[in-house]
């Protein structure tokens, strides 16, 4: 049956396997599938550092090692095919991480996304990856080393910069300034809130921020107004009034956590270009009454909400008398990424995809 199937229909199944197993198995299946699973295998690799966990065998596993292995042997050929590169956090229980994490680094020349989670070396291996131009870096580390600052500053293919910091001093951020002819493509921003400041005055476009932790720097007085932001994301108590007046042309709130009606009224009376409000959960069991907010806010057509884990996502349209069901086609946690009316199916309250 594989055979008969189109290349291109085999290349969509391919590369909606999420699981690496199943891969490996397509490949063991003939020659034909070897060669049309291989690149999409290679190309979204997950990597665990070396954990000195011992397999069936009694030998101990490292997939470092092994991934590094495999790239070699190959010719260079697997390592054409990554694509997206992720380095967890590590176990620190062997000296040659770095070495290794380089070695891969420098095979890996068709890099777009990296993430690096707590990253542990010092100094950042900038000549690994100035040898590509990345379009996502993705980095947890615990204070912005001026290594990385130069590096992304550097690169101005970026599009996407998820950048937390574990520690964040006013000494080490009050320096975070990037040049005006930084970021030209940048369009995602993930961040600490005191690292905001740091990217306003860049060529950045940024039209999707999302602020992951409340630090030390509570002021907003080097804040000015970010006219190219469409769609905002925080936890609710990290939420002020005065940083939602500087998104002048704001369309989609996401707030993550607990959230009161009455504390939303209140941060939102400001903005009139919202269209809709995704809350996590409301502190207050339903039923609502959104009309002050509509009220409140002309141009919100919608509030999205989820009362119970076990339950779909409801959302409140203007002028409805009841809610509808909402479920998501993007992955949890990319809402505010996506198109919230195409990448949704939405049908009445109670009514199942099977129609009972």
């Amino acid at each position: 049956m594989l055979p008969i199937l189109p290349p291109e229909m085999l290349a969509a199944i391919f590369e909606r396997m999420d699981a690496e197993e199943a891969l490996l198995n397509v490949m063991l299946a003939s020659r034909h599938c070897f060669r049309m699973a291989e690149p999409i295998l290679y190309s979204r690799v997950f990597l665990q550092f070396p954990s000195f966990q011992r397999s069936s065998s009694g030998s101990k596993s490292d997939r470092l090692e092994s991934f590094l292995d495999a790239l070699t042997t190959s010719d260079g050929r697997r390592a054409s095919y990554v694509r997206a590169l992720t380095f967890p956090t590590p176990h620190y229980q062997r000296k040659d991480e770095p070495a290794l994490i380089e070695k891969i680094l420098t095979m890996t020349v068709n890099l777009k996304a990296l993430r690096l989670q707590n990253f542990p070396l010092h100094p950042f291996p900038s000549r690994q990856l100035a040898q590509f131009t990345p379009t996502c870096f993705h980095v947890t580390c615990i204070f912005l080393f001026p290594e990385i600052q130069r590096f992304l500053e550097s690169q101005t293919s970026l599009e996407t910069i998820h950048l937390q910091l574990a520690m964040s001093s006013p000494s080490s951020t009050s320096r975070a300034v990037f040049s005006s002819t930084s970021f030209p493509n940048l369009k995602t921003l993930v961040v600490n809130f005191c690292l905001i400041p740091a990217f306003l005055r860049t060529s950045a476009c940024v039209r999707n921020l999302r602020v992951i932790a409340r630090d030390h720097d509570n002021s907003m007085e080097d804040l000015v107004r970010m006219p190219s932001v469409r769609t905002f994301s925080c936890r609710s108590e990290y939420t002020r009034r005065s940083l939602v007046w500087r998104l002048p042309n704001l369309e989609w709130l996401e707030l993550s956590g607990p959230t009161n009606i009455s504390t939303l009224m209140r941060r939102s009376y400001e903005s009139h270009t919202l269209r809709g409000i995704l809350v996590e959960r409301f502190t207050s069991p339903p039923p609502y009454d959104f009309r002050s907010l509509f009220n409140a806010i002309p141009t919100l057509e919608f509030v999205e909400y989820r009362y119970r884990v076990d339950i779909p996502p409801e959302r409140w349209y203007r002028g409805a008398t009841c809610p509808t069901s909402v479920r998501w086609l993007c992955s949890p946690g990319d809402e505010w990424l996506v198109d919230w009316e195409r990448t949704v199916v939405i049908a009445p309250l109670g009514i199942t995809e099977t129609g009972s």
